[in-house]
């Protein structure tokens, strides 16, 4: 019978990945030229081949050197300890925004003051050409001039639109990229008695929930630009259509825009309470899974489900609360545009007696239906602006959180000492830190002792010349979050090439021993301690 080969073959591919070879050179986003990034013409190719055939990886085109993530991360990073440095009051993390992505921003301002002021050509050009129609006597090429112009304003506000769009993507992602980069950096160095080590569902909203809502913030942010460009150039325009009659539609603008201020800052206190109860209910939901099988082993699965749905029961309630407020500042908002389109006809025909025309009838319908969409995104972006305040705060604390004392362990090149080690710790006297060590009761014999493995059965001598662990205490009985020191006294040589084994009862404090080779443990500063501790290590060290 023959064997079948499918059985004996490795499921990984054990060869060396190969790059992809893509089908556009590297430089490919320079070869294009003006006229084709302005109107997108360098995207056709790429749609015609995917309307053909389905695309594969080499078909795309490479990143771009400027989009790279790692010199985003890097930049930002960079950026981020410069403002925190000069100014940490307010949002230094805005600070470093700006000094990463001046240019883009800024390249976003024009384009949408140059787009929104065009947004304003067809109400000019509607009470032009109405006045041109009226007069019999004009000549024929003003209206052809009119609506050449109308023509050429509509083509440049479309570019400018669509550009603008395509840069506030680029933005998105790049600062994305950025920030997630930098959480997940600090993730590797937060110090172990961190509030986010034990709350791990914190440090998954900051990357699921805290820079989405940054990364929307770019997108919708504009809006607010507009709102000014075109309320300003509107107002402007209906004074010169309707006079002073347009203030009647100004004073509920500013009505709406108050009361919805007000709204913002309730807002802004609810979203704080639902992040804190989102974060509570992840939480929950991590230990669940996390404890599984203790859970189902001891039939808690009911317990654990009861405080998962409580924790989401709260959350809803909050997100209840925040919906009822959001839905309220979006019906007046909604509601405006009518009612200051008509408050501003009926105040100029039965209040000032002044004559409307078919002119100024559509000159001004057109301008208040153009304000009226940044009326209508004008919630969003509040409300986005108040959910970005809380995302940024959390992020700042998380970014400030801290870190472990890397500059504890030297790592060295090569074995190191006339013994040739490869780890080396003396005086020894560690904690998990976060308490005050003069307050906590740190006699040795609350602990095991020589709970950990030694090489020469009790002594501290050396045996072979193998392993030195001399004068031990050791204990992880300790919290996390206090003072108390887990290891005292450790007095530890490996010579290099040697095969160790450290074993010891439930909580004796061998994965503390572990990770105070990594820098994990603060050097324990009560009265017993024996000086500072020192740490060498190789730089490539096997554990488990």
């Amino acid at each position: 019978m023959a064997k079948d080969a499918s059985l004996t073959k490795p499921l990984l591919d054990e060869s060396e990945p190969k790059d992809i070879q893509f089908n556009h050179p590297p430089d490919y986003w320079s070869r294009y030229g003006c006229l084709s990034k302005s109107f997108f013409c360098w995207v056709m190719p790429m749609l015609r081949l995917g309307s053909k055939r389905p695309l594969e990886p080499e078909d795309m085109w490479p990143v771009r050197e400027e989009d790279e993530a790692k010199k985003h991360i890097d930049s930002m990073a960079e950026a981020w300890d410069q403002a925190e440095k000069k100014n940490p009051e307010g949002f230094p993390v805005i600070r470093a925004l700006y000094h990463c992505y001046t240019k883009e921003i800024w390249l976003i301002v024009v384009l949408n003051v140059i787009a929104s002021a065009l947004a304003f050509s067809g109400p000019i050009a509607i009470q032009a050409m109405g006045v041109y129609l009226q007069d019999d006597t004009a000549p024929l090429y003003i209206g052809l001039t009119w609506i050449a112009a109308l023509l050429m304003a509509k083509i440049i506000e479309s570019i400018a639109s669509t550009q603008n769009f395509f840069i506030c993507r680029n933005l998105s992602l790049n600062l994305g990229n950025a920030i997630k980069g930098m959480i997940f950096d600090k993730i590797m160095t937060v110090a172990p008695n961190s509030e986010y080590i034990a709350q791990q569902g914190k440090i998954v909203n900051l990357i699921q929930v805290d820079v989405g809502k940054m990364q929307f913030l770019v997108d919708v942010l504009p809006i607010l630009l507009i709102f000014i460009v075109q309320g300003v150039i509107g107002i402007w325009l209906l004074f010169e259509f309707l006079g002073l009659s347009f203030l009647a539609g100004l004073a509920i603008v500013v009505i709406v825009a108050l009361f919805n201020y007000r709204i913002g800052i309730i807002t802004s206190v609810i979203q704080h309470e639902l992040m804190n109860k989102k974060d509570l209910r992840i939480r929950r939901t991590t230990e669940l899974f996390n404890s599984i099988k203790i859970i189902k082993l001891f039939s808690w699965e009911q317990k654990f489900v009861d405080g998962v749905l409580d924790a989401r029961r709260a959350e809803l309630k909050e997100r209840r609360h925040w919906l009822r407020w959001t839905l309220i500042g979006s019906f007046f908002l909604n509601v405006a545009p009518t009612a200051i389109s008509t408050a501003t006809f009926v105040f100029y025909a039965a209040v000032a007696k002044k004559e409307l025309d078919a002119p100024k009838i559509f000159a001004a319908m057109a301008i208040f239906n153009i304000i009226q969409g940044p009326i209508r995104g004008l919630p969003r972006v509040i409300a986005t602006i108040v959910e970005n305040q809380v995302s940024l705060r959390r992020i700042q604390n998380f970014l400030r959180a801290k870190e472990i004392d890397l500059s504890m362990v030297t790592r060295e090149e090569h074995p190191f000492t006339d013994d040739r080690l490869s780890v080396q710790i003396e005086n020894g006297w560690f904690t998990w830190g976060g308490g005050d060590p003069d307050e906590q009761d740190n006699s040795s014999d609350k602990s095991p002792n020589n709970n950990e493995s030694q090489s020469n059965g009790g002594n501290g001598q050396k045996k072979g010349g193998y392993i030195e662990l001399q004068d031990t205490s050791a204990g992880d009985q300790s919290p996390r979050h206090t003072a108390r020191p887990v290891l005292r006294d450790i007095n530890l040589k490996i010579p290099h090439g040697q095969f160790v084994a450290i074993v010891g009862d439930v909580g004796s404090g061998k994965s503390s021993l572990l990770s105070t080779l990594i820098g994990d443990l603060e050097p324990y500063q009560g009265p017993e301690a024996k000086g500072e501790p020192t740490i060498r290590l190789l730089k490539s060290v096997a554990y488990a």
